[in-house]
């Protein structure tokens, strides 16, 4: 599509004669087109979206373990309190369910 295809030319260092980084204002001239990246910046735009993607998953992780902590001290809460019920008689003979034909005594049978 008319795009130029981009190659590595050269790296410029910008230290002085012991190794040290010299600061300053850098001017490059040139008589072709020249594309200038900054390796430093890159990296770290890389570090950064790795660093924030690894805080997400830490902070999914806490979130999930305050979730089941909250979880199970409710069900225990919930559970400890009930105790099975026994069945009472209701004070005036309620009646539950088809009547049975004949006289029925307890412990005998029908």
């Amino acid at each position: 599509a008319g795009d130029t295809e981009l190659h590595l030319a050269a790296h410029i260092v910008t230290d002085d004669s012991s190794g040290n980084v010299a600061p300053g204002e850098y001017r490059l001239t040139s008589s072709t087109k020249v594309w200038a990246l900054d390796w430093c910046s890159e990296i770290e735009e890389y570090v950064n979206g790795i660093l924030g993607a690894l805080g997400l998953f830490v902070a999914a992780i806490i979130l999930f373990i305050v979730s089941s902590i909250v979880c199970c001290i409710a069900c225990c809460v919930a559970c400890n309190n009930q105790q099975p019920r026994q069945p009472q008689a209701q004070p005036g003979g309620m009646v539950v369910g088809q009547p049975v034909g004949g006289n029925v005594v307890m412990g005998q049978p029908a």
